[in-house]
């Protein structure tokens, strides 16, 4: 049976499309399946103070290395590619947990009283 064929057979007498049964590497199939599909979500940006935030907090409320790779590695997608070494080195460090706490207690003090709209 052609796709033609069971996209006939598939429509009712009240001219509503009931189920279609193709198979599953069928070109018909997969174009539906396709364009029923949701798109993915736009990755949403976030500055590095944002990101070290983030972190910072992982590390403080879960205190396990696990938390803070997890973390790190989900925020590297939203900062802007020259920030990402700052994160890489963040989630690479043999503790991270520590790395962060020491990070969090040498930023200049300006950095931690920066206006966190600007971006």
């Amino acid at each position: 049976m052609s796709a033609a064929e069971a996209l006939d057979r598939s429509v009712g007498d009240d001219g509503e499309l009931e189920s279609i049964r193709l198979p599953v590497f069928h070109p018909l199939a997969l174009a539906i399946e396709r364009a029923v599909r949701p798109a993915p979500a736009p990755v949403k940006p976030c500055s590095l103070l944002d990101a070290l935030t983030a972190i910072s907090l992982s590390a403080e409320m879960s205190g396990s290395r696990r938390a803070v790779i997890k973390v790190g590695y989900s925020l590297l997608p939203r900062v802007k590619p020259k920030y990402r070494i700052v994160i890489a080195d963040i989630i690479s460090s043999p503790d991270p947990v520590e790395h962060m706490k020491l990070f969090v207690k040498t930023l200049p003090e300006h950095i931690l009283t920066m206006d966190p709209t600007v971006r």
